[in-house]
């Protein structure tokens, strides 16, 4: 998730696309689900009535809006549906204002680009996600929260402190603020520890201790797990994924909780996950780049360059020196080109025309440092492709016209920092297939064709039965076959002198007597 100013964003995983219509079961469910939190004074029944003339609303604005519009309309209706047994105050507030804020957003003009942040009155973010419209965002609004507190924006920080208190969910240690669509294989709601930790920062800077306290309590009791045996917050509440960013956001986040609340447990806490993190930094650590998250893929340029800054804060605030240098050292990886190194120390020849699948490509392996777009250059012509580290197979395909000759290829490798490396790669010969096959043997006996030919630029050859006799010429035609085989050609009735003809996949073409063939 992307949080406001010094947060980086969280890669939205692909999602399904949502109906093109919101369902009158979907409908029902909500009516039936505000009915049911009024019965069991989970709601006010005045509140209640207000939230079903914005289901109305939407309902009849989404059947009237064009597509996508529609779609990302009928998506939130979706996610309020399915939260349909969970109203209570807090929950309907998030929800129902959430489907208001992307009615009158969507009523009148396209959805934003995925990881947009819009306003409502209240300051309330809600980040536009694909596919879903703009949904309530607690680590957004978290982020914006300390943003305006830095910017001394006091009564816009206030207002914001207040709208999020009253979207807080009473939960087993606190108060937590939910996310309410599907992420990631996770079903809504679902939490963040990283969410929860920072807004309990924002909470205490506010001057709201009680509740900052409250947004703490959540992270203890439910959103650690253990990693080799050591602490770590869950960057999500349905997932054991490791996100490094996550864990040094938190430690920071809860550190400044603990010291503006004067809370010994979240002190505590944020000594124990930094001595976790100082632990376990080393499976974070490629040698040339970050990782993303434990035994995962490498992180993007906008999550290293987060670890990098959350290291430097991590250092200014803590006298172990692991930080300063794995600070200075994952931040020199920004500026170090990838090391590449080619792994062929020659290229069979290459016969990119025609492109009948035998040695059409040059295929380089190499094994690079970290990730990276790798670009192959032969005759002028480039391809690129995007690389992990290790050991990696980069492939060239010739589109046609490539000249003959013997050629130098270049790779070279970018990482997403810019910085290049340029190798230059063992010569490669291209040619042109002008030799016929050489057949080596060929018979035609009890109405079994055999044939044998040797030819090393081809990877099949056309097989053909020539027929001449009192009734013309035919032309038996067996399509491409292996250079050895055998075939039952079904010779016409008649009296026939037969010839092999065989060409490779170039055309180049050779024959062999078969002698005589007789047809019953």
């Amino acid at each position: 998730m992307r949080v406001w100013g010094a947060l980086a964003a969280v890669v939205a995983l692909a999602l399904p696309a949502p109906a093109a219509a919101a369902t009158p079961r979907q409908v029902k469910a909500v009516s039936d689900g505000l009915a049911q939190a009024v019965r069991d004074a989970r709601l006010a029944s005045a509140d209640a009535a207000r939230y079903r003339a914005i289901l109305a609303h939407a309902v009849s604005v989404q059947r009237r809006l064009p597509n996508p519009r529609a779609a990302h309309l009928a998506a939130v209706i979706g996610d309020v549906s399915a939260q349909a047994a969970r109203y209570d105050a807090p929950r309907a507030l998030a929800l129902f204002s959430m489907l208001d804020f992307n009615t009158r957003h969507l009523g009148s003009r396209a959805a934003p680009a995925p990881g947009t942040d819009l306003q409502d009155v209240d300051g309330v973010v809600y980040r536009a996600w694909s596919g879903r419209g703009l949904q309530f965002h607690p680590l957004a609004n978290a982020a914006k929260l300390n943003s305006l507190l830095a910017a001394k924006r006091m009564d816009e920080a206030q207002l914001l402190a207040q709208a999020l208190l009253a979207r807080a969910v009473p939960v087993e240690g606190g108060l937590a603020w939910e996310y309410y669509f599907p992420f990631g294989g996770g079903t809504p709601p679902w939490t963040s520890g990283m969410a929860q930790a920072v807004t309990a920062q924002a909470l205490a800077r506010a001057g709201l201790l009680v509740e900052a306290s409250l947004a703490f309590g959540t992270i203890p009791s439910s959103l650690l797990m253990h990693v080799e045996g050591r602490e770590f917050v869950r960057l999500y509440s349905f997932t054991r994924l490791a996100v490094l960013n996550a864990q040094l956001q938190t430690v920071l986040s809860v550190r400044d909780y603990a010291e503006l609340a004067q809370d010994p447990v979240a002190a505590d806490l944020s000594a124990r996950l930094e001595a976790s993190t100082a632990g376990l930094l080393p499976s974070f650590d490629t040698g040339a780049w970050s990782l993303y998250a434990y035994r995962g893929a490498e992180a993007n340029l906008g999550y290293h360059a987060y670890v990098v800054s959350l290291l430097k804060r991590l250092a200014l605030r803590s006298p172990d020196p692991l930080w300063r240098e794995a600070a200075d050292r994952f931040d020199r990886y920004t500026k170090e080109p990838p090391a590449v190194t080619p792994l062929a120390r020659a290229f069979p020849a290459l016969y990119p025309e025609p492109r009948d699948g035998f040695r059409d490509e040059l295929r380089v392996e190499v094994t690079v440092s970290k990730l990276g777009t790798a670009t192959l250059e032969v005759a002028g012509r480039r391809q690129s492709t995007w690389v992990t580290r290790g050991r990696r197979t980069i492939v060239w395909r010739p589109d046609g016209g490539v000249p003959v000759g013997v050629h130098q290829p270049l790779l070279r490798v970018v990482d997403p920092a810019g910085n290049a490396a340029e190798v230059a790669l063992p010569r490669v010969e291209v040619r042109r297939d002008t030799t016929p096959p050489e057949v080596l043997g060929a018979r035609l006996q009890a109405g079994a064709l055999t044939w044998s030919v040797r030819d090393s630029e081809t990877p099949w050859v056309r097989v053909q039965v020539e027929l001449r006799g009192a009734q013309g010429r035919r032309v038996l035609d067996l399509g491409p076959r292996p250079q050895a085989g055998w075939a039952r050609p079904r010779v016409p009735r008649g009296w026939w002198q037969a010839t092999l003809l065989v060409a490779d996949s170039s055309g180049n073409a050779a024959s062999a007597p078969l002698g005589l063939a007789v047809g019953r």
